[in-house]
């Protein structure tokens, strides 16, 4: 019985963590996205050019990072 009540406080305690860091994590996720489309936005209207520039170099710098994490280990 004793097992059984400590499984199920554990299950609730992580219910409860996963669910409070979703409440953080998630607006969070939103204000560093809309901060990222403004200075695409401010930046686009001081040099369009420069943008897409520089948008190259970003991209590369995110693809190698993602080939990195995701590639096969050897």
């Amino acid at each position: 019985m004793r097992r059984a009540v400590k499984g199920v406080g554990e299950f609730l305690v992580d219910t409860v963590g996963e669910a409070v860091t979703e409440v953080v994590l998630s607006p969070l996720a939103s204000v560093l996205l809309g901060c990222l489309v403004l200075i695409v936005y401010l930046s686009w209207r001081a040099s369009p050019r420069l943008t897409v520039a520089g948008a190259g170099p970003v991209s590369c710098f995110l693809a190698h990072g993602a080939w990195q994490t995701f590639r096969a280990p050897a």
